[in-house]
Parts: structure tokens; sequence; C-alpha cells
């Protein structure tokens, strides 16, 4: 019986590090944007979180979508995103293309 215990217990580590490893791992490719959290999602994958560059931390409780970085025409909003960002990392953000409403369901890759 004890064994069973410590079998569960070595597959459940197991699990559990295999899960954070794939947390780590994971990126969203975006669609039309609306349940991407542009923060604490990865959607940039060369930067990662991008909650760790933002110019005010206390805005990354906020759960802002894609959607909130897009204007009504499918362009990204420039005004938003340098209250947020530095220069640097939009040079990232402006290199991913903006997408709209109309795009499909945004996925995990």
């Amino acid at each position: 019986m004890s064994e069973a215990k410590r079998s569960d217990g070595l597959v459940m580590r197991a699990i559990s590090n295999g899960w954070i490893e794939f947390l780590l791992n994971i990126a969203w490719s975006v669609g039309n944007g609306r349940s991407i959290d542009i923060f604490k999602d990865v959607w940039i994958p060369s930067l990662g979180h991008l909650y760790r560059y933002l110019l005010d931390p206390a805005i990354a409780s906020k759960g802002l979508t894609f959607t909130n970085l897009v204007t009504a025409d499918g362009n990204w909003d420039i005004s938003t995103l340098y209250t947020l960002f530095s220069n640097s990392t939009l040079t990232h953000i402006l290199s991913v293309k903006c997408h709209g409403p109309d795009d499909g369901d945004d996925q995990c890759m």
C-alpha cells in the first residue's frame, strides 16, 4: 500500500513539473484578440510576458485584451502603446500583424 502512495507522489510531481514546463513554453497565435490578456499571456514569444516591460507595472492588473491595443479600423493604437511600453518593446509589438474582430479565434501554440 505504501508503495502505491510513493508512486502516486512521483507521478503527481512529474505531472506538476511537466505542467509548469508546458506553461512556460506556450504562446498565443493572435486571431481576433478577444481572449489574449496582453500583459499576462505570451503572444510575442521573443519577449514572453509583457507585464515585465510595462512603464507602470500597476496597469497589469487591468486585464486588457489584445483588442484594447487596436483601433476600430484595425491598426495599432500607437498613442495607447506609447503610454504602456518603452520604444524598444514597441518595436517588437509593432512587428506583429494587427488582427481585427472578423479574424478567427485566438489559439494556443
